[in-house]
């Protein structure tokens, strides 16, 4: 609920406070952590509660979700927070937000256990993972590489290392990994949420024919 509440309550806050009603046009103000960005980051923070019980074992989470709760996690707090003005991080914060609406509505409909029962809800549900999932994905990817110049020009987070390491700990490398492991890892949740529609879908059409 409280995840439903966060999303709805940042789209509508971005309609209503960005100039002519445009949401795209909407910007965070620099150093000024207002109510909606501290929702926002809420929201990004409450699966973690999830992953708390993952670790304890009262609940058991696959392997792509674990992780793109702690890429979502970074996006925010190593990278917007560095570039917070880029024009894509409202996008981001929509699509992210669109993602999150989608999702706990649809969890919601589970939980009435209606789950196959109306096949339209089901097929718009696993249809947009194809439109969200890819968008979101490119969006993270623009504002990493848009952010290392900015990391570089402001030498944020350069920690100098004891000589017999022989190397300084620089805060671009974290950014140069996500660039090179999220190709690989997008391009497998992808497959995995293809073959995760067709099941559904599959599923889905049998239910209907036996009603």
């Amino acid at each position: 609920m409280l995840n439903i509440f966060n999303s709805v309550f940042i789209l509508y806050r971005l309609y209503a406070d960005a100039p002519n009603n445009d949401i795209w046009s909407f910007r965070f103000p620099l150093h000024d952590h207002n109510n909606l960005q501290k929702t926002f980051r809420i929201a990004e923070l409450a699966p973690f509660l999830e992953i708390i019980h993952h670790f304890t074992g009262i609940y058991k989470l696959k392997a792509h979700i674990f992780v793109n709760m702690l890429i979502h996690a970074w996006i925010w707090f190593g990278v917007i927070e560095f570039n917070l003005q880029n024009e894509y991080v409202i996008y981001w914060v929509i699509v992210r937000s669109l993602s999150k609406v989608i999702r706990h509505f649809y969890n919601a409909y589970l939980a009435m256990d209606l789950k196959y029962e109306i096949y339209l809800i089901d097929y718009l549900r696993m249809s947009s993972y194809y439109i969200i999932y890819v968008i979101e994905y490119f969006l993270s990817l623009i504002l990493v590489i848009q952010t290392l110049p900015v990391i570089k020009d402001g030498q944020m987070m350069t920690q100098r290392m004891p000589n017999f390491f022989n190397f300084d700990f620089d805060y671009q490398l974290v950014y140069f990994f996500y660039i090179c492991a999220s190709i690989p890892y997008f391009i497998n949740t992808f497959v995995y949420l293809h073959r995760k529609r067709k099941q559904q879908l599959y599923q889905a059409k049998i239910r209907a024919k036996l009603h």
